[in-house]
């Protein structure tokens, strides 16, 4: 199982969308985690539309990475993925990640690649020729290792599935930052 633990702060006007693109994907051995960090607008009752498809949990504002590891602490998955409240997946995400770490079990992890797409989102439906349009002079990273080179962190939490026994032996996401506790986790 694969718990997608989706941490959210005001984020009323797209959450709904980042629980959808959970719900649609072709790989259905999940459960989805909303970590509400003390929002003030109608976050919550967007989130409760979807009734027992997703476990709500409220906490006072502790910031991003407290939310993460307020979800890591629920999540009864093997895997864990990271959503953040205005992201969303294409559809094969999990499934293609997690065939590819249960095939290969000496991966602990694994990272997709991200595009950048319109507010219509126009890419994330689209064919592989309709988000390369799309993408047409957006930066994204096509090559880990090229980024990582160039001194870019190409790994985004979004991206990510990590078995959750990582955790374990990295810790938690560290809280002293607001922004890129991402990049400190996994750069």
């Amino acid at each position: 199982m694969v718990s997608v633990i989706i941490p959210v702060f005001n984020s009323e006007r797209c959450i709904g969308r980042a629980i959808e693109s959970v719900l649609s994907q072709t790989f259905s051995d999940y459960e989805i985690i909303v970590v509400d960090d003390g929002s003030t607008d109608g976050t919550a009752d967007a989130v409760k539309k979807f009734g027992d498809k997703v476990k709500y949990v409220y906490q006072q504002n502790a910031g991003p990475a407290r939310a993460r590891n307020a979800g890591l602490k629920i999540a009864s998955g093997q895997w864990i993925a990271f959503l953040d409240a205005d992201d969303e997946w294409l559809p094969d995400k999990l499934r293609q990640q997690v065939e590819l770490l249960d095939g290969n079990r000496d991966l602990r992890w694994c990272s997709t690649n991200r595009y950048q797409a319109d507010e219509r989102r126009k890419a994330l439906v689209g064919n592989k020729a309709a988000i390369t349009k799309a993408l047409k002079g957006r930066e994204y990273f096509p090559n880990y290792f090229t980024a990582a080179m160039a001194g870019k962190c190409p790994i985004v939490t979004s991206a990510i599935v990590v078995r959750k026994d990582v955790f374990d032996e990295l810790g938690d996401f560290d809280p002293q930052y607001l922004r890129g506790q991402d990049i400190d986790m996994w750069w």
